[in-house]
């Protein structure tokens, strides 16, 4: 993060927080700046510096063109994983698990629902997944409505750090529910072998379906 002070005329200088990659970025910034295709407004909203500002104050022109240069980076996301996503909680340190066996159906169902019904936004359930994490393991047992109070201590986390944690637990739980189906398959269709067997479809047909391996 760069730190910089800007001096304005008849007004107390601005004092401004520079991020100088997607580490330095809230998530809650960086749904704003997804969904946001003006250069100043992006500019505004990864700085904190309000819009207005910008036009209010004719001097800031040049340091406006400055900070374009300075937060390219922006222009582009690159994918960083890491083994375990470390947050800090009300000064409290927290290591989101690589391991989600230990937690509950009912976390799972309202994760599922929870994405069904934003799927055309996936990306805002983000801080409720990493919350339900966080809430399952401080109480020992998972509760949506305490889960929900803690999103908001998520939305102000490095957006990286959400974005792989929440990241890891939707993949986690399609690689299983893939996983799954091939095994449900495997099952199945022994399954379905000895039924057409019974019935003499395969006799009668003169056919080899499931032909030896």
């Amino acid at each position: 993060m760069i730190f910089r002070e800007i001096k304005i005329t008849n007004e107390k200088p601005l004092s401004i927080q520079i991020p100088e990659s997607w580490n330095d970025v809230t998530f809650e910034q960086l749904e704003k700046v997804m969904g946001e295709d003006e250069p100043l407004r992006r500019v505004s909203i990864l700085t904190n510096i309000p819009y207005d500002t910008f036009n209010k104050y004719p001097e800031l022109a040049d340091f406006y063109v400055w900070l374009e240069g300075k937060l390219d980076w922006s222009n582009k996301w690159d994918e960083e994983d890491s083994e375990v996503e470390t947050f800090i909680l009300d000064e409290e340190v927290f290591n989101f698990p690589k391991e989600i066996g230990m937690l509950s159906i009912g976390l799972y169902k309202d994760i599922q629902s929870e994405a069904q019904e934003n799927k055309d936004n996936v990306l805002s359930i983000y801080p409720l997944i990493c919350a339900s994490y966080y809430q399952t393991l401080k109480d020992g047992e998972y509760d949506y409505t305490k889960a929900k109070e803690y999103v908001s201590l998520f939305r102000e986390q490095p957006c990286r750090k959400v974005w792989n944690a929440a990241g890891f637990f939707l993949n986690k739980v399609e690689s299983l529910r893939s996983g799954m189906k091939r095994e449900q398959r495997k099952g199945i269709i022994p399954m379905i072998k000895r039924w057409l067997v019974s019935i003499g479809f395969q006799k009668s047909l003169g056919l080899k379906l499931f032909p030896r391996s």
